[in-house]
Order: C-alpha cells, then sequence, then structure tokens
C-alpha cells in the first residue's frame, strides 16, 4: 500500500507542475527516434547509461551497455506516420572499442494532392480533382563508439547519415555529435553535444545548416529508483514556449524518475517540455519490453513500444 501511495503521489506531483507545452525546435524529426524507456522518463536519457538506446542519448556510456539489440515500433497521426527503429551494440568492437549502430525509418503513407477544376468556383464538392499522392520517408543511420580519457571519464562519438524524401525534394545529411559521462558514488553526469557538424544537402536551394544544440544533466541512483534531471540548449533561435529563452538561445527542462515496483517491474514517468510522459518496463534476463505514453501538440497522445533482446 506505501508503495502505491508513494507513486500516486509522484505523478500528482507531474500532473501539479505541467503548464503550457512548449514550442517544438527545428529538426524536431530526430527526436522521434527516442526509445520508450527514455520518452517514459521526459525524453532523458544523456546522464545514465540508457542501455542499447545509448547510441542515441550518450555514446559515451556505451561501455557500461551489454551486448544486444533493441527494435521499436510507433505511430502518430492514427498511423499516417510510423516509425521504425533498430540498435545494437557490441562490446568488443574494433580494437575492442564499444560499438553501436542505429537505423531508424519513419514514413508516412501517401497523402493525395488536390485542385480545383474551377479556380473561378472554390472549394465546394464536384470542384475538386485528384492529380497525384506524396508520401514522406527519412532514413538516418548513427556508427557509434566510446572511450576512456581518463579515470571515470568517457567519452563518445556519434557518426550520422539521413536521407529525407518529401514529394520530389531530396535532402542527404552527415552530422557528427560528442559526448561526455563521468559518475561518482550514487550520482552520474552526461554532456552531449549533438550535430557539431550537420548540413543536409537540399537539391534544389543548395546547403541547409543544422545549429548545434547541448544536452547535459544528472541522475541519481537510489535504493530501488532512479532520478533524473537534464537540460537541452538549442542555438538555432528563441522559442517563445521555451522554459530558457534569451536572443539565439533557448531551452527546456527535462526530468524524470524510475521506480522498481519488483524484480521484473518498473514504473516511470516524466517531464519534458510542459507535458507528462509515463511508462512502464518488464525486465527479465535475456530480454526486456518498454512502454511509453505522452502527448504532443501536433500529434495527439502517442504511444510507443521497444524490445530489447540481449545476448
Amino acid at each position: 500500500m506505501v508503495k502505491i501511495i508513494k507513486i500516486f503521489l509522484f505523478f500528482s506531483l507531474l500532473a501539479a507542475i505541467a503548464t503550457a507545452e512548449a514550442a517544438k525546435y527545428k529538426g524536431e524529426v530526430f527526436t522521434l527516434f527516442s526509445d520508450a524507456r527514455s520518452l517514459s522518463m521526459g525524453e532523458t536519457g544523456v546522464s545514465y547509461a540508457q542501455g542499447i538506446n545509448s547510441i542515441y542519448w550518450n555514446p559515451a556510456t556505451l561501455e557500461f551497455v551489454n551486448n544486444g539489440f533493441s527494435v521499436g515500433h510507433s505511430e502518430y497521426y492514427e498511423g499516417l506516420v510510423r516509425v521504425e527503429h533498430f540498435a545494437m551494440v557490441r562490446q568488443k568492437g574494433f580494437k575492442d572499442i564499444p560499438l553501436g549502430l542505429m537505423l531508424n525509418y519513419i514514413h508516412s503513407k501517401p497523402v493525395e494532392l488536390t485542385s480545383l477544376e474551377n479556380e473561378t468556383l472554390g472549394v465546394e464538392e464536384g470542384n475538386i480533382k485528384v492529380t497525384g499522392s506524396a508520401a514522406y520517408s527519412f532514413v538516418s543511420l548513427y556508427l557509434s563508439g566510446s572511450f576512456h580519457i581518463t579515470g571515470n571519464l568517457m567519452a563518445g562519438i556519434n557518426l550520422k547519415f539521413s536521407r529525407e524524401n518529401l514529394y520530389s525534394m531530396k535532402e542527404i545529411g552527415v552530422g557528427v555529435d560528442a559526448a561526455f559521462y563521468t559518475e561518482q558514488d550514487l550520482l552520474s553526469y552526461g554532456f552531449v553535444i549533438r550535430d557539431i557538424i550537420f548540413s543536409p544537402f537540399k537539391k534544389d536551394t543548395g546547403y541547409e545548416s543544422v545549429y548545434p544544440s547541448f544536452w547535459l544533466g544528472c541522475s541519481a541512483r537510489l535504493k530501488r529508483s532512479r532520478i533524473v534531471a537534464e537540460m537541452e540548449i538549442h542555438t538555432d533561435g528563441k522559442y517563445e514556449g521555451a522554459i530558457l529563452s534569451y536572443r539565439d538561445f533557448s531551452g527546456d527542462v527535462h526530468i524524470g524518475m524510475e521506480y522498481l515496483l519488483s524484480r521484473n517491474i518498473s514504473l516511470r514517468g516524466g517531464f519534458s517540455r510542459g507535458r507528462i510522459t509515463a511508462g512502464a518496463g518488464l525486465n527479465f534476463s535475456r530480454f526486456s519490453v518498454d512502454y511509453a505514453i505522452y502527448p504532443h501538440t501536433d500529434l495527439g497522445l502517442n504511444h510507443k513500444i521497444t524490445l530489447t533482446l540481449w545476448y
């Protein structure tokens, strides 16, 4: 009964601090790669060894991840947009450096393109004709590695490749992330610089750069739980909906908590960009299943499931 009361109070506290949802940032498509566990914990994962999906969150923590792979699937707009996810980690990679690989595929169902039969009549029944269809797809590949710098300080790197297609428009991108991680006693700290170099090629307009963003945070491990506080800082403009907004800098706070209800069951909750997130996980010796539910301004109420297998 005490456990249930603690869980209830935790989610009540999250509901109390939820205010207006923050505006979404440019390059929002990359946040769709998040796994279910991180999403349910307020989109956190920079300051602790998240698991296989540390490839995305903080590749410097790959040394603490067992060999394995994960697959994930999620849908938005009632199935109009779908996200497929695959990631794997191998501890004894090139020269014994832990290596990771992640592949993400975002795709949509074809949407009909229409025009008016008679421009003078306006939009009315019988005056609309179908001229074709268009679909969206985005493929990204992450290659990751981690290594010791000194003592408990770890470093990691992501090499990112992407291709985006929307109707007749195509873009190809290459990017680099740098990450750092350290831990001391029950606390761990992480810092990631995303998109140090990222220039997707646009067929018609030349090059368009994605500006760097900074993610930092701290995680505390307690007896049966984990509490996480992290912050993202963007440099591509001022966003009125952001908690921090000054000149070209905008930032948001992410808060997450994980509570081990039993040996195999974890309950999770969080706060991210002004919205509540929640979820749960089933953990066994060889596999785990994670589930997340979270709202989005444009995408409505969404669900995500991630399956991880260890070998």
